[in-house]
Formats: structure tokens, C-alpha cells, sequence
């Protein structure tokens, strides 16, 4: 009897335990999925950006006070140390 309800209990169970640990995980940029304003964005919000650490959060921000607003992800490219690849992955996840 006890067997058939641990047996039970089982079966009940298993369905929601597997889906809860066969979900994947998402960092946590993309659980927010908010797009991070590239001509707004603080030392602080930069740095949670893929590839973007704080040298280069630096850089982003001087560039901006010395030329203006970007326009474009492309005109990332002219800050100094950012080159496609970090362009490639802010792509979805910066505005303008």
C-alpha cells in the first residue's frame, strides 16, 4: 500500500520537477529584455552589455560627450576597442 502511494506520488510529481529543470537558462539581460538606450546609458548600465566592460563603457561615454549622439550601431565602430564582433552582439539589445 505504501509502495503504490510513494509510486503515486511519483508519477504526479515528475511531470512539473522535469519541466522545471529541463527549462533553459537565460542570462540576466535577457530576462529583463530591456534595450539599453546606447546615448543615455550610464558607466554603470553599459558594463551589463555583452562584451562591454568598463574600459570600453569609458570609452563609449567619451566618445559620446566629444561627437555627439550615435546614430546607429555602426557608428559604434568609431569608438576605440569596439570593433563587428561587439557590434554583432549589442545588435537587439541597444537603441538609439
Amino acid at each position: 500500500m505504501i509502495k503504490a502511494i510513494l509510486l503515486a506520488t511519483t508519477l504526479v510529481l515528475a511531470p512539473s520537477v522535469l519541466a522545471e529543470t529541463a527549462s533553459p537558462q537565460t542570462s540576466q539581460f535577457e530576462q529583463t529584455e530591456q534595450l539599453v538606450n546606447i546615448n543615455q546609458a550610464t558607466l554603470d548600465e553599459l558594463v551589463k552589455l555583452p562584451s562591454i566592460g568598463k574600459g570600453k563603457a569609458k570609452a563609449i561615454l567619451s566618445f559620446r560627450e566629444q561627437n555627439g549622439p550615435f546614430n546607429d550601431l555602426e557608428s559604434l565602430l568609431a569608438v576605440k576597442g569596439v570593433g563587428k564582433g561587439i557590434v554583432a552582439k549589442l545588435e537587439g539589445k541597444v537603441k538609439f
